[in-house]
C-alpha cells in the first residue's frame, strides 16, 4: 500500500498532536516522540506505521454492499411472509445471505463495510436482519450476488416478492 501523502501543514499538525500525547501518555512518550520526529522530518516510509489507514471503500463498493444486503433481506422477508416452507424447488437456505468472500473483488471492503453497518446507526434494511448475519462466505460469491441483484432490479426492486419472483 502506498504511504499517505501529507502536506507540510498536516505533518506539522500531527507532529504537534503526537508531542501533546507524549506529555499525556507517559508510558508511550518515547514512541510518540519518535512518531512526531518522523512526521517533522517527512520520513514517508514511517507514515503507515504512525497512522495505519486503509484504502478507501469507494461509493460504488458501499452501494453494491447495501444492495446485496437489502436484496437478501427482501428475499427472506418475502419467503416468510408468503408462508413458504422448504420444498424441492425452494428452501430458506437458498434465500439466506451467506456473507462475502475475501477472494472476491473488493471482498475485504465489503466484509468490513457490512461489519461497520451492523455496528453503526440504524439503517432501513436492518429490519430484515434480527441479528447480525454471518459475514464471511466459504467461497467466492460476488458474481452470483451481482446476477441476483440485477434480476431483482429488473423486477422493479420491490420490497416484497412473489413466489415466482423468488424462483426467478
Amino acid at each position: 500500500m502506498d504511504a499517505p501523502l501529507l502536506s507540510t501543514t498536516e505533518r506539522w499538525l500531527l507532529a504537534n498532536q503526537y508531542r501533546i500525547r507524549a506529555k499525556l501518555e507517559e508510558a508511550r512518550s518515547q514512541e510518540l516522540l519518535h512518531h512526531a520526529e518522523a512526521l517533522e522530518k517527512g520520513y514517508e516510509w514511517e507514515y503507515e506505521s504512525i497512522c495505519p489507514v486503509q484504502q478507501p471503500c469507494t461509493y460504488p463498493v458501499c452501494d453494491e454492499t447495501l444492495s446485496i444486503l437489502t436484496l437478501f433481506g427482501v428475499l427472506q422477508t418475502s419467503f416468510k411472509s408468503l408462508g413458504l416452507s422448504d420444498s424441492a424447488e425452494l428452501r430458506l437456505v437458498d434465500v439466506t445471505f451467506r456473507g462475502f468472500h475475501y477472494r472476491d473483488p473488493f471482498g475485504y471492503h465489503m466484509i468490513e463495510y457490512a461489519k461497520f453497518l451492523f455496528r453503526a446507526r440504524p439503517h432501513p434494511w436492518k429490519i430484515f436482519y434480527p441479528t447480525t448475519p454471518h459475514l464471511i462466505a466459504d467461497w467466492p460469491v460476488l458474481e452470483s450476488y451481482q446476477a441476483m441483484v440485477a434480476k431483482w432490479q429488473d423486477l422493479g426492486g420491490e420490497e416484497r416478492l412473489t413466489r415466482e419472483d423468488i424462483l426467478a
